[in-house]
């Protein structure tokens, strides 16, 4: 039935309300020894083995802190870079912003000799994480022609939410057409509340 939930089966994620769309934290694309990955922190996001987490509203310590109630956090925290970000919104971070971002994370990666894990996280996963993932993959040159819809296709569906975020990938990426980015269609299922 249309909005019903429907529960998920996904092992230490059991009780959890499943969705349409994503869970847990997704590979999206690579480039130059950096590896994207895109999650929400009330979608099973998942920190382990990360190198570096965009953090773009998710809380993502808290986040960690909660799903691993009682115990220490691993000895190896990834660095978490915070972008402040209003849900729904677009950052005070221009397209020099996202562009020293990247040279920082190459950075990384060629000083550890490997490529690097980057999680970019908000709360639901879906306006704030599919926005940066838009940018980040038009300005690598992944995706620059049409970067929503590759996040669409390649992370989720309901990427990109709101018309503010369509305007700021817009400018940020200097995309010249103004119906190529729309906002995603509202989904009640992706809207239920999760359980932790």
């Amino acid at each position: 039935m249309k909005g019903e939930k429907k529960k998920i089966s996904m092992g230490p994620d059991e009780g959890k309300t499943g969705r349409k769309c994503h869970w847990g934290s997704r590979f999206v694309f690579q480039w130059k020894g950096l590896k994207f990955f895109g999650a929400g922190s009330f979608r099973g996001m998942d920190t382990a083995g990360m190198d570096v987490i965009i953090d773009c509203g998710a809380n993502v310590l808290q986040s960690m802190e909660r799903a691993n109630p009682g115990s220490d956090l691993p000895a190896a925290q990834p660095q978490i870079i915070k972008i402040g970000w209003p849900d729904g919104g677009v950052p005070d971070f221009s397209e020099q912003d996202w562009l020293r971002l990247l040279d920082v994370l190459q950075e990384s990666s060629l000083s550890r000799k490997r490529d690097i894990d980057v999680l970019v996280c908000c709360v639901g996963g879906h306006g704030r994480t599919g926005t940066a993932l838009s940018i980040l993959a038009a300005l690598t040159g992944v995706e620059r022609e049409n970067p929503v819809g590759f996040i669409r296709r390649e992370y989720c569906p309901k990427a990109v939410e709101s018309k503010p975020q369509c305007s700021y990938i817009r400018g940020i990426a200097k995309l010249d057409m103004e119906d190529d980015i729309l906002p995603s269609e509202p989904d009640e299922s992706c809207e239920a509340d999760l359980r932790w």
